[in-house]
């Protein structure tokens, strides 16, 4: 095991096959996916992130694609763009805010490998080497929605602080030993970020229980 932090997100680089796939979920600023491809060259990286402002990058290696990644089949989701906090709006959210917002094009998380029910291209893999998340929220429904086996290593950036009450323990007990039951927690540690010193679980790592 060689953990390795890769833009903030902690991944286990001797698992990275020199050839693959890569997924970034909230890819703003391209630096883990440039990352990835600075370690492994020959791996492909699909990046996803549905803020109007990002620029689709030149490095070669990175497909960007400009769409929220979500759970479910809906095809435009309801986006507000506040820079690194720019996120998808929960119905609660739109309920009770009532925010100025944008539509933007919404991916089933299903539907991003070649074997979803509506894939988006068959050239896209049926497992990616690692996934990485950092939607602002949407890993929540996104991992609770996990299509089997789908990837090798998941590092994750839980937004846990947003919700206590619902966002406990118990929930992430659940949530491991439920949609995520194939892997096993490697890193789930809460942590200090920011000015403010916000406690949360910022960089979890789950790997396949057979690798």
């Amino acid at each position: 095991m060689n953990l390795q932090k890769l833009s903030d997100h902690t991944v286990d680089v001797d698992l990275l096959p020199e050839t693959g796939w890569a997924l970034d979920i909230g890819c703003r600023g391209f630096g883990w996916s440039r990352d990835i491809l600075r370690l492994r060259p020959g791996m492909m990286v699909l990046a996803f992130d549905p803020d109007p402002e990002i620029e689709a990058p030149t490095t070669a290696g990175i497909a960007f694609a400009r769409a929220a990644v979500w759970h479910g089949c809906v095809d435009r989701l309801p986006f507000v763009a506040e820079g690194e906090a720019g996120h998808v709006l929960t119905l609660a959210e739109l309920h009770e805010r009532r925010p100025s917002h944008i539509l933007v094009d919404g991916v089933d998380i299903a539907n991003v490998c070649s074997k979803g029910p509506k894939a988006m291209a068959t050239w896209l893999p049926d497992r990616y080497a690692v996934v990485k998340l950092d939607c602002e929220g949407s890993e929540f429904g996104i991992l609770e929605n996990w299509p089997h086996r789908m990837a090798d290593q998941i590092s994750v950036e839980f937004h846990d602080y947003l919700d206590r009450a619902r966002w406990k323990d118990k929930y992430f007990a659940d949530l491991f030993a439920g949609p995520l039951k194939d892997y096993r927690v490697v890193q789930h540690e809460p942590t200090p970020v920011g000015p403010g010193n916000t406690m949360g679980h910022w960089d979890s790592l789950l790997v396949l229980r057979d690798l």
